[in-house]
């Protein structure tokens, strides 16, 4: 499993009520940090498509306020969940379709677009979902 660890960098984590998903967490990277993450998700994505087993594909990001987010490649459906396992302490899994993660990273490629970046909106999600995540990269 790849790791990246974000808990000393300047990001910004919010977390808010999302009216579908329950929770939605959103980052602020700046161009450091969201260059780790694309770096990251690219690993990804060809440790998926290299032949691999996509149970295998795995990045851990751990983000400031004890938040860590697993990125994972699965076979059949988009799957963004939420656990909360102490009380100061919040873990969400983001298990993307091969798909779905090819066009989050091209969307993250697009230099000089600070518009948010709603994983959601790239492909199909399932309905089990309790998490929306928002990557809102940051100037300078």
């Amino acid at each position: 499993m790849a790791f990246l660890n974000l808990t000393e960098e300047d990001v910004i984590i919010q977390r808010d009520a999302h009216p579908k998903f329950e929770t939605q967490l959103t980052v602020k990277l700046r161009g450091k940090e969201l260059d780790q993450l694309k770096v990251g998700l690219t690993d990804l994505l060809l440790a998926a498509s290299g032949g691999g087993s996509t149970s295998k594909a795995e990045l851990r990001v751990d983000f400031p306020q004890k938040w860590t987010v697993f990125w994972k490649i699965r076979e059949s459906e988009t799957r963004l969940l939420l656990a909360h396992p102490d009380q100061d302490s919040w873990v969400g899994t983001v298990s993307l379709t091969i798909a779905h993660c090819e066009a989050l990273v091209q969307r993250l490629e697009q230099e000089g677009d600070l518009n948010p970046v709603v994983v959601s909106t790239f492909g199909p999600t399932s309905r089990m979902g309790n998490l929306e995540v928002i990557i809102v990269p940051v100037q300078g």
